[in-house]
């Protein structure tokens, strides 16, 4: 994780454990392991529990092979990996995802040759994406995406074709 996203995350209030209570409901959806030539990899998490199905990115060695299959891995994170995601998705809940709002544009731009990035949050009262164009995403959106990638982005990206 970078210094400047850890030294942002510190520096958000304590997430309250009631936004993550049984019964609440706080997921994201998003894409790992991008890559310019092969799949991207995806991750589906539930912030209450902590549970995940992760679905690797396709080494290269592979990734073209017709028939192509990506098993799915269910999991569960530790205290500590979940408590960084959660401070993350509440921070981006707070600040939202885009900077591109009416018409007006950052004074940046972004490429990148990773494919397409997915970043969906739900919860209680809404689903949310983060635009196309990573020009657009907030600073809260691209941490909580950095904070996906160190989490889950170190996969075993090794995926073997389908049997005949």
């Amino acid at each position: 994780m970078g210094i400047v996203t850890v030294l942002m995350l510190l520096t958000q209030p304590a997430v309250a454990p009631a936004d993550f209570a049984a019964g609440r409901t706080a997921t994201i959806f998003a894409t790992i392991d991008r890559s310019e030539w092969c799949p991207a990899g995806n991750v589906r998490l539930d912030l209450v529990t902590g549970r995940f199905a992760l679905t690797s990115g396709a080494s290269r060695d592979v990734c073209q092979t017709k028939d192509l299959q990506r098993p799915v891995r269910d999991g569960q994170l530790d205290e500590a990996q979940l408590g960084a995601l959660r401070t993350a998705y509440s921070h981006a809940q707070e600040l939202g995802l885009t900077l591109c709002a009416g018409g007006k544009r950052p004074d940046r731009i972004v490429f990148s040759n990773g494919g397409p990035s997915i970043l969906v949050l739900t919860n209680g009262a809404q689903t949310t994406a983060a635009p196309d164009d990573l020009a657009c995403w907030t600073d809260a959106a691209i941490g909580l995406d950095r904070t996906l990638q160190q989490t889950f982005g170190t996969a075993p990206r090794r995926v073997a074709p389908k049997a005949p």
